[in-house]
């Protein structure tokens, strides 16, 4: 974390007003006319890991957010092949096009893993430069430890209430209408769902962080 400047405060808050627009834009939807901005989000996240200090992640995460396209792209493409699905497809059809428009966010949680990562490091000790440690199976095991005793509790109770009757209609039922599922419909969630999934799953890393 660096000392800023009354200037380079500013020019960080006018970034940082900037990234949380652009970040509450994404879930407007396709209607709204800045909807294709979702994608500025990387420049502007990168713009503000260097004005607050925090660039050391960032080659980690582009690394991450590349090979998380990647991984996306090839069960998309996989999911296509009708040699490899036939078998156990539920609908023999297309998805209609009101569900290809919704799930146009299906990745929001990507767009805003790094985001997450750069105001962690911004805000706490725990991901600075001084205390990030070369990979190790014992931080491996921490971090499988973290996900199944940590993650996975809050993440049963977290979907438990997305399915009380109210918060379903209110907001879960996005995800749920999406009867022809494709490879993408698992990721597609409303904004307040997917910054609650960043939170819970954060832990998997910040637990790790914890034990040094």
């Amino acid at each position: 974390m660096v000392t800023l400047t009354s200037v380079e405060g500013l020019q960080a808050a006018v970034s940082l007003a900037t990234l949380t627009w652009l970040s509450f834009n994404m879930f407007a939807g396709s209607k709204s006319p800045t909807w294709w901005g979702r994608y500025l989000v990387y420049p502007v996240t990168y713009v503000v890991a260097h004005q607050l200090g925090c660039s050391h992640l960032l080659p980690c995460l582009a690394f991450g957010t590349l090979l998380r396209y990647v991984i996306n792209l090839i069960f998309t493409a996989l999911s296509k092949l009708d040699s490899l699905v036939e078998s156990v497809k539920i609908h023999r059809v297309n998805p209609p096009a009101e569900q290809h428009e919704r799930e146009l966010d299906w990745d929001g949680p990507v767009i805003l893993s790094p985001v997450a990562f750069v105001l962690v490091d911004a805000v706490t000790p725990w991901l600075r430069q001084e205390n990030v440690v070369p990979f190790s199976y014992e931080s491996l095991a921490v971090c499988f430890l973290a996900h199944y005793l940590v993650v996975e509790p809050i993440y049963y109770a977290f979907h438990r209430i997305l399915h009380e009757p109210q918060v379903y209609k209110n907001s879960h039922v996005h995800h749920h209408s999406s009867v022809v599922t494709e490879a993408i419909s698992g990721t597609s969630h409303p904004m307040a769902e997917t910054f609650g999934y960043l939170a819970n799953f954060s832990f998997s890393f910040l637990v790790p962080a914890w034990f040094g």
